[in-house]
């Protein structure tokens, strides 16, 4: 801490945390996690009555890149329901007619990842025509209507994922033969 002319600066390192790369090779699951260090300076300014902290400067000080990989396992659709259940932090993989799971850190999150792809349902420009909690009959799709869960329920997605028991759950679908796009 240093004082200039009856301003207090104060130095305090943080760190920020960031999944990225996410990648399926082979029967492995692959994620980059980047942690950030920032060396950040804040003063002491008064602001009417109140004093308060406001930034000067951020610098990056330190930037550390760790690969980890997850092994996937095939598993049964009705395995998937009592891994759901078990409350475990748990990724779900269906490519085709497989499936695959590995437990995966509860602060996992694959938003923006587009790991195998972008999400087919609602991306930006691409939106599926069917992106609705209708009836089949009437355009809609079911996986709406189920509020997007248990992939395992939809044979028409043919490569997708999920996530359970995350502080983000997720349920991203690829390829999916119900597709319709104008």
């Amino acid at each position: 801490m240093k004082t200039e002319e009856s301003k207090t600066y104060f130095t305090k390192k943080e760190q920020k945390q960031v999944s990225k790369n996410f990648k399926i090779e082979g029967e492995e699951l692959t994620v980059e996690k980047v942690s950030t260090t920032y060396e950040i300076v804040r003063k002491m300014q008064q602001n009417g009555n109140r004093k308060e902290l406001v930034e000067v400067s951020k610098l990056k000080s330190d930037e550390k890149i760790e690969k980890v990989s997850f092994n996937l396992s095939e598993i049964s659709p009705k395995e998937i329901e009592k891994h759901r259940k078990g409350g475990k932090p748990t990724f779900f993989l269906k490519m085709n007619d497989k499936y695959y799971f590995t437990e995966i850190p509860e602060s996992l999150t694959f938003e923006n990842s587009k790991l195998l792809g972008v999400h087919r349902c609602a991306f930006a420009g691409h939106e599926c025509q069917r992106l609705s909690a209708a009836k089949e009959e009437n355009g809609g799709c079911k996986k709406v209507r189920d509020r997007v869960k248990r992939i395992e329920r939809y044979p028409w997605i043919k490569i997708g994922y999920e996530t359970a028991n995350t502080i983000f759950d997720c349920f991203i679908v690829i390829e999916c033969s119900h597709y319709e796009h104008k």
